[in-house]
């Protein structure tokens, strides 16, 4: 069921609206309607359910001892089928991220990271920190229709520090050198074959920690899955689908924290002096 479905639902309803699902990932219920204080919102799971029948209750507590030894499907099932509580989407490239109140003020910051879009796809912005051995993601910027102009535009009003590095898709050079000239330094992803997967390996072996204000990013990661053939398995590529912001983060991935990982230290400041 859509948001809209929902909303034309519930403009239309004089009482009330009840929904039920059970909480294989968060949806928009997460985003638009969870702290809404008209909202009631209630988990129930099976040993609140004295009408069970015995085979479902046998197969829930089979699934919990598999959990309990270590299966990660199983123990995704136990989480939503179980519990009620919110579990992952099958295949989700990503599982080694949590949302975090604000970027520390300790932080080293690393680069920006930026995709471009227009007609349908959003211009994707975000900067990338450093702390406690922790990468710290905050988007800054998630539109659609923007013309180079504008972009940079926005650059001057989010207070991007213009010599500090911004990391681009490299399949615009002509917009890499628009902003180039209104003073802003960037550089090209370094693209090659298998860049995408690397990029991502190089991702997940860091705690990621997401600022709960980067609504976009955040929903990208929990719908990034691996693709699959027709037989339903795994490919070793993700869909090309729901990507920008994540995108702009593989980017800064791809071109600063190889250097990190070459020497141990890596000090980003010095690509700035």
């Amino acid at each position: 069921m859509t948001f809209h479905s929902y909303t034309e639902l519930a403009s239309r309803t004089k009482q009330g609206v009840f929904l039920d699902w059970n909480p294989t990932n968060p949806f928009w219920f997460h985003d638009e309607l969870i702290n809404d204080p008209d909202v009631d919102f209630i988990i129930i799971n099976y040993q609140d359910n004295e009408a069970c029948p015995e085979s479902a209750l046998n197969f829930i507590l089979k699934a919990k001892e598999k959990a309990d030894n270590g299966s990660a499907f199983w123990g995704n099932w136990f989480r939503v089928y179980g519990l009620g509580e919110i579990g992952s989407l099958d295949g989700v490239v990503f599982q080694n991220w949590q949302q975090c109140e604000r970027i520390p003020a300790e932080s080293e910051f690393i680069s920006y990271g930026l995709d471009w879009g227009f007609t349908n796809d959003p211009t994707a912005l975000v900067e990338v920190f450093r702390y406690d051995g922790k990468i710290y993601i905050n988007e800054l910027l998630y539109q659609t229709k923007l013309t180079n102009s504008e972009i940079v535009n926005h650059l001057k009003q989010l207070g991007v520090n213009s010599s500090r590095c911004i990391v681009a898709d490299s399949a615009e050079p002509k917009s890499i050198a628009e902003l180039t000239n209104a003073g802003f330094y960037v550089e090209a992803a370094r693209k090659g074959p298998d860049s995408i997967k690397a990029s991502i390996d190089r991702l997940q072996g860091y705690d990621l920690r997401i600022t709960k204000n980067s609504l976009n990013l955040i929903k990208e990661l929990r719908q990034y899955r691996w693709a699959k053939d027709r037989e339903g398995r795994s490919l070793n590529a993700p869909e090309d689908i729901l990507n920008h912001a994540i995108d702009a983060v593989r980017y800064v991935g791809l071109n600063k924290l190889s250097q990190f990982e070459a020497i141990g230290e890596y000090s980003f400041a010095d690509d700035y002096d």
